[in-house]
């Protein structure tokens, strides 16, 4: 037996709120047992979210979007610390859960392109900031620094690979034939470095008919930030920055 339950969200709140803030916990259908439509846009004024405990998921779908957005390893203690977070006028701003010392996104109110577009580049440069501190701690002379993207409309993912002059030369001399294969990030074999691509998909979401173009906006302001950090990182002599979409 699936055990769902139902977290409806006010998207406008007019009680008394402790820090502008609501708890998930709060919002909770009790006794529900099924899933009210997984695939139901906000109405009524309120947004829900549906969370299947036995698979640990939870889905909602925005107004103007065709199919919805699901957000996976999200059990019930998580999804019950969550907070709805309201502005002055008790306007719904965003909902997170918590995600090891920081948050998760699950929800963002985007109601303009303007709006979107500041949100995603601060979240794109604080994201890069994440990425460059990983790419740091890796020692010795860079020789390749790869950047790759890929969103399909619910999933997202920047993640740079980072490689050193002694690991480009390990692969020429394994493959002397084939040059090439050093500026291909998969054949390094390397875990890849990445910031929050959770809460980059949830983001990215909520830009509904716009979302297309924040991705791009998102790669595009990583690549900045990186290729400023690497300017003056130590690097070997063929040094080269490679991005691409991938999918």
């Amino acid at each position: 037996m699936h055990c769902y339950k139902v977290y409806r969200v006010p998207f406008s709140y007019a009680g008394e709120l402790t820090e502008n803030r609501l708890s998930l916990s709060e919002t909770a259908i009790e006794g529900d047992s099924s899933p009210i439509n997984e695939h139901k846009a906000e109405d009524s004024g309120t947004l829900d979210i549906t969370c299947n405990f036995n698979y640990n998921n939870l889905i909602y779908v925005l107004s103007g979007i065709d199919f919805p957005l699901r957000v996976y390893d999200m059990d019930k203690d998580t999804v019950e610390k969550g907070l709805a977070y309201y502005d002055e006028n008790g306007r719904l701003k965003k909902i997170t859960v918590p995600a090891g010392d920081g948050e998760q996104l699950i929800y963002i109110n985007l109601p303009d392109k303007e709006t979107a577009r500041k949100e995603v580049t601060l979240f794109a440069e604080e994201n890069a900031k994440a990425i460059i501190g990983q790419i740091k701690a890796v020692t010795g002379p860079l020789s390749r620094v790869f950047l790759e993207y890929f969103f399909d409309g619910t999933y997202a993912d920047i993640h740079a690979v980072a490689a050193t002059e002694a690991e480009k030369r390990a692969l020429d001399e394994k493959y002397p034939d084939h040059p090439e294969i050093a500026d291909c990030a998969g054949d390094y074999m390397k875990g890849s470095l990445s910031g929050d691509n959770n809460s980059l998909a949830a983001l990215l979401y909520c830009g509904g008919v716009h979302a297309a173009e924040l991705y791009t906006l998102a790669a595009d302001v990583t690549a900045r930030c990186i290729t400023e950090y690497i300017e003056g990182a130590q690097k070997a002599p063929d040094f080269k920055f490679i991005e691409r979409e991938y999918g």
